[in-house]
């Protein structure tokens, strides 16, 4: 199933009438129409060009000339029509679309209200090169630079047929011709790229984006090693790693801000339950002064976590203090469904940049902050595809689902929830955290269950 969270449009946060600049290597055009379906799906209007030359898309509308004025005036009849149009000032021998120099761009971007998405430059067709003196061309005018590597290039050989530009990338990186391409050369090639958009546009955002990440076989090792060498470049405080011609493109999404690598994880608490087994509204039944679904709550806040969003169903009557507290609250229309429906809703709602998503039961009030804290240490380390607590053997809640398991997730029907995708998922992947706190297996369902909660020792 294709999610807008997984999108690059959504992942990147692009702010309207943007100028976003694509260089690099590995699969820049791909991204961009990619990007620009993604902002027509949300109702926007982008403007596809180029600083240096780049082929058409035979499927979109095309306006040339060299005269931005001109340019302004016939774009904004096609987008009158079209939410994605194409331009360049001719076309070149090679039957490319020659395009603007910068001072044209910043008319454009003036003039027009739409995102303009840039190619900035050339790798003819490999997924890493080396730069000129006069690459990649960034107009000041940019608000978001992407530089862009392929993931495919891996293990591949320092030689001309992998490499664009061979010689300057060899002095970059300081290898030999032949030398096998390692993580720590990828690196070095992208905190090169980062210094030449800060060189150019000092002032602009930089998101690093690792493609084809497909192609590796341990991508969480391969992302997070790139992802430390570059703490501490200028501007940089993410990194994307993506397959750009997949309909849920964005599958690994690292925090650059700190002194690590962070995967930034969300929880959602389930909180739109029907309460049949009890015969009244559980989650607000009083337990030390505070209701369940309070306590809860607190536990989670205690752990770390900045995200929280609380799933509810239609017209439940929170207390005050949680409207306040600064937990998101989205509703769930079809809660009679099942938690399946409960999980779908949530995933919905939560940060555009999280990697993970930890569902939490809103009634288990004695899970303390620690198993959240540590389930989320231990993913963050390993970035496996679930991280779950176990007691004596036996699987609970909470439960942390990794962003590509999502699609999967949001395909389920119902009232399993997240254990449906487990079995199917592989062994390796799943990490089971042993603890000794039977609360991860136990929730408050009867009066009998509830009287023991009540009666629990402090």
């Amino acid at each position: 199933m294709k999610m807008e969270i997984l999108s690059i449009y959504r992942s990147l946060n692009i702010k309207d009438q943007a100028v976003v600049s694509f260089y690099g290597a590995g699969g820049k055009t791909t991204l961009i129409h990619r990007l620009a379906d993604e902002m027509k799906s949300a109702g926007k209007k982008v403007l596809i060009t180029t600083t240096t030359k780049m082929y058409k898309s035979p499927d979109l509308p095309l306006v040339m000339s060299c005269d931005p004025g001109k340019a302004v005036s016939e774009l904004t009849k096609q987008f009158e029509r079209y939410p994605i149009v194409v331009s360049g000032r001719a076309r070149s021998s090679e039957n490319k679309i020659e395009g603007f120099d910068r001072s044209q761009i910043e008319h454009l971007a003036h003039n027009l209200p739409v995102t303009i998405l840039i190619e900035a430059d050339g790798s003819r067709g490999k997924s890493v090169k080396g730069y000129g003196q006069h690459e990649p061309v960034l107009p000041c005018c940019s608000d978001l630079l992407i530089p862009v590597i392929g993931l495919d290039s891996l293990e591949q050989l320092f030689t001309p047929e992998h490499v664009h530009r061979l010689e300057q990338l060899l002095k970059i990186t300081g290898s030999e011709k032949g030398q096998a391409i390692s993580e720590t050369h990828l690196a070095k090639i992208l905190i090169q790229m980062i210094g030449l958009g800060y060189k150019q546009v000092p002032l602009a955002r930089v998101t690093p984006l690792l493609n084809k990440v497909d192609t590796v076989n341990s991508p969480n090792k391969v992302v997070t090693a790139i992802a430390r060498e570059l703490i501490g470049c200028r501007n940089t405080d993410q990194l994307l790693a993506t397959v750009g011609n997949n309909a849920n493109p964005v599958k690994i999404s690292l925090g650059l801000s700190s002194d690590r690598p962070i995967a930034p994880v969300s929880c959602v608490v389930l909180a739109a339950g029907t309460s049949s087994r009890m015969g009244t509204e559980k989650l607000f039944l009083k337990y030390k002064e505070k209701t369940i679904l309070e306590h809860t709550l607190d536990q989670i806040r205690q752990s770390g976590i900045d995200d929280l969003v609380l799933v509810i169903k239609p017209g439940s009557k929170l207390p005050s203090s949680l409207i306040k507290s600064g937990v998101r609250i989205t509703e769930n229309g079809e809660y009679a469904s099942g938690i399946t429906s409960s999980l779908k809703a949530g995933l919905t709602a939560i940060n555009n940049r999280a990697q993970g998503v930890l569902f939490a039961l809103a009634d288990q009030p004695l899970i303390p902050a620690q198993i959240y804290r540590q389930l989320i240490e231990n993913y963050q380390k390993q970035l496996k595809l679930v991280t779950c607590p176990t007691y004596q053997g036996k699987r609970g809640n909470p439960v942390l689902f990794d962003r590509r398991t999502w699609p999967d997730l949001m395909d389920l029907t119902g009232d399993q929830g997240g254990r449906q995708i487990i079995h199917s998922i592989a062994a390796m992947e799943i990490d089971y955290i042993e603890t000794n706190t039977p609360e991860i297996i136990t929730d408050i369902d009867t009066p009998d269950d509830y009287q023991l909660l009540v009666n629990h020792p402090e």
